[in-house]
């Protein structure tokens, strides 16, 4: 797999339209339906979670993103319910390991990327983020949703 630069788009369930022409990775809770789509996709179901707690995002889970990345060249739209933590933390990951640098979604002033999905997703890719960096990340995106 050659990195490239990737376009990488976050959206809510609302704003979501079922017959876009990219590769969807859809975040669905554990306990709500998942959306079909006519266009190839992930789905996948755990919660907005951090480590420990109950259906929180997995190292399947992040694998499962990872093949899914390296299996397509179209543009990436991840999705969950509300289009700004898991989902963002998700297309944050991908981002980094794609593009080799960290996302503006951290520093929006939209977004608030789940911090466990971030760190799953980049460990799978093969990177390591220390808690330090996560801790830096999440600080900076705090002091942009202040603003």
């Amino acid at each position: 797999f050659l990195k490239a630069i990737m376009k990488i788009k976050v959206i809510s369930k609302s704003n979501l339209d079922t017959t876009i022409p990219d590769a969807i990775i859809s975040i669905s809770s554990h306990d709500k339906d998942i959306i079909k789509f006519s266009c190839k996709s992930l789905n996948l179901q755990f919660d907005d979670a951090l480590e420990g707690e109950p259906h929180c995002m997995t190292e399947e889970d992040a694998n499962k993103i990872v093949e899914f990345v390296k299996s397509t060249s179209l543009p990436i739209t991840v999705q969950c319910e509300g289009g700004v933590s898991r989902s963002a933390g998700v297309a944050a990951a991908i981002e980094e390991f794609c593009n080799g640098t960290v996302s503006d979604l951290w520093t929006d002033g939209v977004h608030a990327p789940n911090e466990w999905c971030y760190e799953l997703v980049l460990n799978a890719f093969g990177i390591h983020v220390s808690e330090e960096k996560i801790q830096q990340l999440v600080d900076l995106n705090t002091l942009a949703l202040l603003e």
